[in-house]
């Protein structure tokens, strides 16, 4: 069989990832209340509330509505957003409304990605009681949420101060720690009274130790004898708690053997670092797949993922058919080269029988079509010769690029990457 129609089913595939376990894959953040923030505004006003986002939310921006006419503000409400199972802020977002009556809500709100940390209160003095002060304005106080140094705050939400300035003050509630995640206070027409409520949010993982697991050092290899396949054990490097390295201690190998990345029988080794299968004929490339396990560490690598020698391998197959093209190209030039050349030697010939030709001679015209007749027989010689050199150029570069390719399986095989097995 033509090797070049099996080159197909070679996967030199970059394959070395070790299986952590029991690491999830996203761990959860727990949730907890951290101290509240500082309250500001009118200590009796309306009614108490509290308002908090969902669990596993945290507030993204507030709201609050037009009330110049009087001290404090008419409308208020403040967005949460979701946390993602990777720790992140995602797209879900939920609105909280408190105070309704006045529809008309300008908004503070932080970037995407961004919590609040904490408000900027704006107070404005009570028109009939200027020692009595309500909440007027708010801006959102910011930071990145998967990295609280970096901040941002937002502008007030209504920017606007009318009369002196006697008749405000600015003051701010914060998070002495994690996010907002809610408000409370008092509110009755108008928000009266108001801060913010906190929460941290830590990992599952944080207080644990890290996860021991295999480091691959090198992959396993495949080999062949007359009558088994063996895989052999790769090399593997164990880091306790993901800080201490060990020299690892395998205590249980599974060899699988692949033809053309299918799966065709499966051993389990305890003790030992190497297998043997049965040889098949079936034809196709055979490679090893192992699966190496260490107390609750899994590490998996396969015999045709050694990146560096593979690829090194591949450049020199690729480079001896460059080489086979490159003498069949030069060789094709040496056959056209002696074509043209016994082609312009025939019509040299041709002219100077023409011209010793006396035109009154008695056998002109036979003697002048026999001169053609030689012409053409030596022009049709030198071509055909001209082809079939073609063809046995083409025939040198068919075979050398078959021999290339079986130096390619044999360096593959000799690394321990893989076997093809071929049709006798």
């Amino acid at each position: 069989m033509n090797l070049k129609r099996k080159l197909w089913a070679v996967c030199i595939v970059a394959l070395a990832v070790s299986i952590l376990s029991p690491i999830p894959s996203n761990a959860a953040l727990i949730q907890k209340s951290a101290t509240p923030g500082a309250k500001w505004g009118k200590v009796d006003g309306g009614g108490p509330f509290t308002k908090a986002c969902p669990a596993g939310y945290v507030v993204s921006g507030v709201a609050v509505a037009n009330a110049e006419s009087f001290g404090y503000t008419e409308g208020f409400s403040f967005t949460c957003t979701q946390i993602t199972d990777k720790g992140e802020l995602g797209t879900t977002t939920s609105t909280i409304t408190q105070v309704t009556n006045n529809p008309s809500n300008a908004s503070s709100i932080c970037p995407t990605g961004y919590a609040l940390i904490g408000v900027r209160i704006l107070l404005r003095w009570d028109p009939n009681n200027n020692t009595v002060y309500y909440v007027n304005d708010m801006g959102a106080n910011c930071a990145k949420f998967t990295d609280k140094t970096q901040t941002f705050n937002a502008a007030m939400a209504r920017n606007v101060k009318l009369g002196g300035n006697n008749e405000y003050l600015d003051k701010e509630s914060s998070c002495s720690a994690g996010f907002v995640t809610g408000f409370d206070g008092r509110s009755g027409a108008g928000l009266d009274y108001a801060g913010v409520m906190c929460s941290t949010f830590t990992d599952e993982n944080q207080d644990k130790p890290s996860p021991s697991y295999l480091v691959i050092k090198e992959t396993p290899k495949i080999s062949q004898t007359a009558t088994t396949m063996v895989c052999k054990g790769g090399e593997y490097l164990f880091m306790r708690f993901g800080a201490i390295e060990e020299k690892s201690a395998i205590t249980e190998r599974v060899f699988i053997l692949m033809r053309d990345s299918a799966t065709i029988a499966t051993l389990t080794i305890t003790g030992k670092t190497e297998g043997s299968f049965n040889k098949s004929t079936s034809e196709g490339t055979y490679t090893c797949t192992e699966q190496a396990r260490q107390e609750n560490s899994l590490a998996i690598s396969d015999s045709s993922s050694k990146i560096t020698q593979s690829t090194l391998i591949k450049a020199n197959y690729k480079a001896d058919l460059k080489k086979n093209l490159a003498t069949k190209q030069q060789s094709d030039s040496a056959s056209r080269a002696a074509y043209l050349k016994a082609r312009s030697a025939a019509a040299d010939l041709a002219d100077k029988s023409r011209a010793a030709l006396a035109s009154g001679s008695k056998d002109f015209y036979s003697t002048l079509r026999a001169i053609t007749a030689q012409h053409k027989a030596q022009v049709d010689a030198a071509r055909n010769e001209f082809q079939a050199s073609l063809e046995r150029n083409a025939v040198a570069l068919r075979n050398a690029n078959e021999k290339s390719l079986a130096n390619y399986y044999l360096a593959l095989e000799n690394a321990g990457l893989s076997i093809l097995v071929k049709k006798s």
